[in-house]
């Protein structure tokens, strides 16, 4: 905690974090709003399967030149201008869905939203080695960010609901607008510090290859992926494995918010308090708490595993976001990063497009197996390749 006040005494840091907490609560409350839209208008699973693929398709291809803009551009800039074209376009194609009932414009949403988010999040992630100063307190800014992100995520899954039954989707996609600007207008325009030409170095890695570079890459994101995969896994384990109702899937993701708000204010002092090897520590418990999912039949239980998984899964997340941030030189930080949330987004497409049907046959509680699986596995590559590169040939 005093690593965040630190932080936090800054004027900068402040502004950042109003920013990204604004961002992200217009643009989840926003995303899932436009999600229970689509299925409301069209009773179509297949359209917002569609649409979802049309979102990661996006991302997949903006990676091609968002990293470029977010290390030869100002990030702070880049993160108002994402913001405000964000609002600005998708209102207008929200009023012009509404005007000429052509619901097939609502893939323009998905194109939008895509391509900011992406470049907001590459911004606010780069900027961080513009904003702090000392190394030593890069942890506690990414820990930060996850903070921002949490917020806007529990916030979105408390009052979404709410809102679109008693208000409609018109005045989410006011809350949307407003939050985004309001987000651009707090932000304040920094410059880039001499943190930009800083060596390569912590966590016991000493050279710094293009491969290696990969490498690290994949590893920090697989924690990332399986977040995102335990989002398709969990409606059929609750519905079906333990038949809940849906109020069940939505506690249980809330605590998963929850844990993970949690580990974004007490990772600095864990890591401090760890430290020696607290990565794989964090691989272990992950893997430990999916396979205690994988056995389990109870939904009380369910609700202590999935605030655990939030918490060392998002700590393991945080860990692993600032090797990568000190393992990759700071200037080309941002192409790095969207290349490997391009590769992430792939990964995530192949693994969907089979493990619906592996689910099918051979139950749903066999999702949180096979994460557990990709989770120890990513753990000993982590190894393998830290052992590798502190002790090159």
């Amino acid at each position: 905690m005093k690593d965040l006040k630190i932080i936090f005494s800054r004027d900068i840091f402040r502004r950042y974090f109003i920013s990204c907490s604004l961002a992200y609560i217009g643009i989840n409350i926003g995303l899932i709003g436009i999600n229970w839209y689509i299925i409301d208008s069209t009773q179509s699973n297949a359209f917002l399967a569609n649409y979802s693929i049309v979102t990661i398709l996006t991302t997949i291809l903006s990676s091609l030149f968002i990293g470029t803009l977010v290390d030869k551009i100002n990030k702070s800039f880049l993160m108002k201008i994402s913001c405000v074209f964000q609002a600005i376009l998708v209102y207008g194609i929200f009023y012009i869905v509404n005007q000429n009932n052509n619901f097939t414009l609502i893939y323009g949403m998905a194109i939008v939203n895509s391509i900011g988010l992406a470049l907001f999040g590459t911004a606010s992630r780069s900027i961080l080695t513009d904003i702090i100063d000392d190394k030593k307190l890069i942890i506690s800014g990414n820990s930060i960010l996850e903070v921002c992100m949490q917020i806007g995520a529990i916030l979105a899954a408390g009052v979404t609901g709410i809102l679109y039954d008693h208000l409609g989707i018109a005045v989410i996609i006011n809350i949307m607008t407003i939050s985004l600007v309001c987000s651009a207008l707090v932000m304040k325009k920094t410059n880039s510090t001499k943190s930009n030409n800083r060596s390569v170095t912590g966590k016991g890695f000493s050279i710094a290859t293009k491969s290696n570079i990969f490498c690290i890459g994949l590893i920090s994101f697989m924690p990332y992926i399986v977040t995102l995969l335990s989002n398709n896994v969990l409606p059929g384990y609750v519905g079906i494995h333990l038949d809940a109702p849906s109020s069940i899937y939505g506690i249980s993701d809330m605590l998963y918010g929850i844990g993970a708000l949690v580990a974004g204010l007490l990772i600095g002092t864990l890591n401090r308090i760890i430290h020696n090897n607290i990565e794989m520590k964090m691989f272990s418990l992950s893997f430990v708490i999916l396979m205690l999912l994988y056995i389990n039949d109870n939904m009380y239980f369910l609700f202590l595993l999935y605030f655990m998984f939030g918490l060392f899964n998002t700590s393991l997340k945080i860990i692993m976001n600032t090797i990568f941030m000190e393992f990759v030189p700071a200037a080309v930080y941002g192409r790095y990063y969207s290349l490997m949330n391009s590769i992430a987004s792939v990964i995530q497409m192949g693994i969907l497009s089979v493990l619906g049907y592996v689910l099918d046959l051979y139950g749903s509680a066999l999702g949180y197996a096979i994460l557990a699986m990709i989770m120890i596995i990513d753990g000993i590559i982590f190894k393998l390749i830290q052992k590798h590169i502190a002790n090159p040939k």
